[in-house]
């Protein structure tokens, strides 16, 4: 038989394809240094606001989930805490700290007793002020339904400074707790073109990139008494009088700059011829102004300038002087028949 022959395979080595440059790539090798220097720059520039507007966009995403569950309620086995009427003032952290407080242990909504016990629970709360109504409601999802609590709640208006530490108060002088009192606000525009306010118990909580301001507290200092317990109203008249001023001026387009009532010569403590209680102006670090209040007068009859005639003369002044009440004089004296003011 003959043999084949094997005939060796020739392997054969493919050249590369010699790829053509882009237009990309030629327009930018078609470039000199500064030409790709001056792109670069500008190009970074661009980047930068695209990131910045991606962010802005987030967080007003943010913002609007955080506005979107600000009025959940309070969830607890099968059935939830609603408290209705909440004010702006009052952030979510706090509506949830409220409706855990009312909540019986091992409550049960089949228990007929169950308002009654929320009922009773509400009213020791230092928050609520007064309950108008406890409800058991259907929730309208299936297996749930809701407790719903109408309400008057304590507004932190003032914080009282005594000893080297801070106490938060309400209008009837009640102290409320510290760690539980809104700190930041913010304005939030509303889709018909008005605003609400939007409220924060610590910076942290603040949607990142969205402006927010401290609340404004105005101080109090000399109460005669210690601070009472947490949910209970601060003994003396001193700080009870402070607050009826804090009451009178912090609606006014100044209350701002109002930074201190001062009732250490509250009865004329401290001397006889100085102001019983007397007001501290600041804008921002700038200078401070000492506004001579005096008292407020006797319910029987009294000779003093009236609590409103000297508003009236704050009034006065602040809107003579471009909307500004710190700062342009030394001192403010309001009890007399006219404002007396420091030459300076």
């Amino acid at each position: 038989m003959a043999r084949k022959r094997k005939q060796k395979k020739t392997t054969r080595t493919k050249r590369p394809k010699t790829k053509s440059p882009s237009r990309l790539a030629q327009w930018w090798q078609g470039k000199d240094d500064e030409q790709r220097s001056a792109i670069l720059r500008h190009g970074g520039w661009a980047l930068l606001l695209v990131i910045l507007l991606i962010g802005g966009a987030v967080g007003l995403t943010q913002l609007e989930d955080r506005i979107l569950v600000d009025r959940q309620p309070t969830t607890a086995g099968r059935f939830s805490v609603e408290l209705m009427d909440v004010p702006d003032w009052m952030p979510n952290e706090l509506v949830q700290t409220i409706g855990r407080w009312v909540m019986p242990e091992s409550a049960n909504f089949s228990d007929e007793n169950l308002a009654e016990q929320i009922y009773a629970r509400a009213k020791q709360s230092p928050w609520i002020r007064e309950t108008h109504s406890v409800r058991k409601r259907p929730s309208g999802q299936p297996g749930r339904a809701v407790v719903q609590i109408r309400a008057d709640f304590r507004q932190p208006i003032a914080k009282v400074l005594h000893r080297g530490w801070a106490y938060f108060v309400d209008a009837e002088g009640v102290r409320l707790p510290s760690a539980e009192v809104p700190k930041w606000v913010m304005r939030v525009r509303e889709a018909d073109g008005g605003s609400r306010t939007v409220c924060f118990l610590d910076h942290g909580d603040i949607p990142r990139g969205v402006p927010a301001a401290p609340v404004h507290y105005i101080a109090i200092e000399g109460a005669a008494y210690d601070p009472p317990a947490v949910g209970q109203a601060w003994a003396g008249e001193d700080v009870q009088d402070a607050l009826r001023l804090v009451r009178m001026v912090r609606m006014r387009d100044y209350a701002r700059e109002i930074s201190v009532v001062d009732v250490r010569n509250f009865k004329n403590r401290i001397s006889s011829t100085e102001p019983q209680i007397q007001l501290f102006a600041q804008r921002g670090k700038g200078p401070m102004t000492r506004i001579k209040f005096g008292r407020f007068p006797d319910p029987a009859g009294d000779y003093v300038v009236s609590p409103k005639r000297k508003l009236a003369y704050l009034d006065s002044y602040f809107q003579q002087n471009g909307g500004q009440l710190a700062g342009l004089n030394e001192s403010m004296d309001l009890r007399y028949d006219t404002l007396h003011v420091s030459p300076n």
